[in-house]
């Protein structure tokens, strides 16, 4: 069996989503997001059961944005929520009250930071199960590895009453990798696309 020129694959990896970094929720890790990014369940009840939220972060990376005419690299932070409606009345993320709290970019702290962009749906209906990310910016950030950690604060509210209230820590984690029979490799890509392959044969999990 011919091993891969581990030079060309951190090159590849590197060049794939300039070197994102990834963070996991540091409490109720028992579920997961789409492509596997470890996170944080909660149950959402009111007097009886009437589903549960996840909670994860596809992590930071750079993305190029244009100012003044002229492109410049910034840092983006994700964040995602899955509502399951499984009560007999709709629930729905308040996307106002989602924030970033408790950002630490080396020896600075941001207290709170509210999203520049969200992508999905808020509102579940019984038996629904939706979904939300939102987009961050920390400004300060001059690469993806300079946040070191944060929280989500959000709530769910059914009508015009809150049925959970949540902040949710995250810290960085680092996928494993492991051979597999089928020659792909797997890690969390780029926002939205769980997998990629280049041709060789490790895989990644989550701990």
């Amino acid at each position: 069996m011919r091993c891969p020129d581990l030079g060309l694959l951190s090159l590849a990896l590197l060049g794939a989503c300039a070197n994102p970094r990834y963070f996991a929720p540091r409490e109720n890790v028992n579920g997961s997001g789409p492509g596997g990014y470890p996170a944080a369940v909660y149950p959402i009840a009111d007097g009886a059961a009437m589903g549960e939220v996840r909670v994860w972060s596809a992590g930071t990376r750079a993305i190029e944005v244009e100012e003044n005419g002229e492109p410049r690299e910034i840092v983006e932070l994700h964040a995602g929520f899955e509502v399951e409606n499984t009560g007999a009345e709709a629930l729905a993320l308040d996307v106002a009250a989602v924030t970033c709290e408790d950002l630490q970019i080396g020896a600075l702290r941001i207290e709170s930071l509210s999203p520049v962009s969200t992508v999905g749906q808020a509102r579940a209906e019984p038996g629904k199960t939706v979904r939300l990310e939102a987009f961050f910016r920390p400004g300060p950030a001059e690469r993806p590895r300079d946040v070191a950690s944060f929280s989500l604060r959000f709530r769910v509210t059914a009508g015009d009453r809150p049925v959970l209230v949540q902040v949710t820590p995250f810290e960085p984690y680092a996928p494993a990798y492991y051979w597999h029979d089928d020659w792909a490799w797997g890690y969390p890509g780029c926002w939205g696309s769980p997998y990629w392959s280049v041709g060789f044969g490790w895989h990644h999990h989550w701990h």
